[in-house]
C-alpha cells in the first residue's frame, strides 16, 4: 500500500489575512446536441458563473480556490470544493468579507 503524498501545507492565520473571495467567470456553454439554424444560435450565450471561496493558488494563467477547508491546529490540512479557474475568463473578484472568522 502506497503512501499518501504530503501536501503542501498553509496555515489558517495566513488564510485569514487573504479572506474570502467571489470570483464573476464565464464559462463555456453548449446548448444542444442537434443541428440548428444560424437565427437559433443568436439566442444563446457564455454562462455567468460566480465562485465564493479562498484563493489557495495562483500562476500567470490560472487561479486556484476551495470553498471547503479541514482544520488541523492552525494548519489547513485538507480542502475541498476546488475550482481552477483560467485568468482569461474571468471578469471580477471581490473581497466579500476581510474579516470572516469573526
Amino acid at each position: 500500500m502506497s503512501e499518501k503524498p504530503q501536501s503542501e501545507s498553509f496555515s489558517f492565520t495566513e488564510l485569514r489575512r487573504k479572506g474570502l473571495v467571489l470570483v464573476k467567470w464565464q464559462d463555456i456553454t453548449s446548448n444542444t446536441s442537434a443541428w440548428i439554424t444560424k437565427r437559433d444560435l443568436k439566442g444563446f450565450d457564455v454562462a455567468t458563473c460566480y465562485t465564493a471561496g479562498w484563493i489557495v493558488d495562483e500562476t500567470d494563467t490560472v487561479i486556484k480556490i476551495v470553498s471547503t477547508l479541514c482544520l488541523d491546529n492552525d494548519n489547513v490540512a485538507d480542502v475541498g470544493h476546488d475550482t481552477i479557474i483560467p485568468k482569461g475568463v474571468i471578469i471580477d473578484i471581490k473581497p466579500l468579507r476581510k474579516q470572516w472568522w469573526k
